[in-house]
């Protein structure tokens, strides 16, 4: 996989570009592009890399990514006809599309410190992300005015609530990605995003890596602060909690059909990471659904590098 420049063309009468995609897998390279990017995911989990950060992603997460900033998206691709497909709100816009004197003036110095904090990739929470995904959604269903009011309100959200809109962590194992390791790690998460239920033992990523088993111990560990075979259980834990939360097949079903092969152990790593066990988050989420009429469900994040 090569990092690839992505030119972004808005409509000849819009100064930004906005889109809602849904499919069954994110048609999404390792690539960069001068625009700023705020990214919604309505449904669907996998893994980004954005910048030196690599992480899981689920349902309910916003990013917003930075200029030039490379990353990508990669999620597990669902064999549904529609309704469990990946969706997604993408807003793309030049830092100066709203006028660089309008960038300029002292009331927008917070919009020029939000872009400048955005060179490691913001993650929104809380109340912010709410309110920056109801604008987001009313924002692409507009034109004209009301849609560049959007625009500007959303950024004006982004800014209000710093604790909220947090840079992403560039420690010493967030390391950046050469075009070497990009095309080492694309090829370890399209095979854990495709055989994550099956058994995937380290000498055969290792030999998908072009590595050593031990080489790409220290590759990985290097790269995300954590080992593979984290990362292995955390995203059959990410496809457990999207059972347990659309389907009525028992715990134990669910525990072998991702990939575990020993219920004990299943419910001790999903309560280590969940801090509840299967049955409370599975009764915890049916009770948030008779409060709240929402689709599709979010699910908990998991704790990731």
């Amino acid at each position: 996989m090569k990092l690839q420049f992505e030119q972004i063309r808005p409509r000849a009468h819009e100064s930004f570009y906005a889109s809602r995609g849904v499919s069954a897998q994110f048609e999404c390279p390792y690539h960069f592009h001068p625009e700023l990017e705020l990214t919604y995911i309505e449904h669907g989990h996998g893994t980004r890399v954005i910048g030196g950060h690599l992480a899981h992603f689920e349902s309910g997460d916003l990013m917003l990514i930075g200029s030039n900033v490379p990353h990508w998206y990669n999620n597990n691709p669902s064999n549904s006809t529609g309704k469990d497909w990946a969706r997604s709100i993408v807003l793309q816009f030049q830092p100066n599309c709203i006028g660089d004197a309008f960038l300029g003036i002292p009331e927008t110095r917070p919009i020029r410190e939000l872009f400048e904090r955005a060179q490691n990739g913001l993650h929104i929470t809380g109340d912010t992300k709410r309110r920056v995904v109801e604008q987001l959604t009313h924002l692409s269903r507009q034109s004209g005015y009301t849609r560049l009011l959007s625009f500007l309100s959303i950024l004006g959200t982004l800014t209000q609530t710093p604790d909220e809109v947090q840079a992403l962590p560039q420690n010493s194992h967030s390391a950046r990605f050469d075009h070497t390791d990009a095309a080492r790690m694309d090829k370890v998460f399209r095979h854990l995003n495709a055989h994550s239920r099956e058994p995937i033992s380290l000498a055969t990523i290792a030999q998908l890596a072009g590595m050593t088993p031990p080489a790409f111990s220290r590759f990985y560990k290097q790269k995300t602060g954590t080992t593979f075979q984290q990362t292995l259980i955390e995203t059959r834990l990410l496809d457990a909690c999207q059972e347990l939360i659309t389907t009525n097949r028992s715990i134990s079903e669910i525990c072998f059909a991702c990939g575990f092969n020993n219920l004990s152990n299943f419910n001790r790593q999903f309560k280590r990471n969940k801090e509840l066990s299967p049955k409370a988050f599975r009764k915890q989420w049916a009770a948030s659904t008779k409060k709240v009429n929402t689709l599709p469900p979010t699910v908990t994040r998991v704790t990731s590098p």
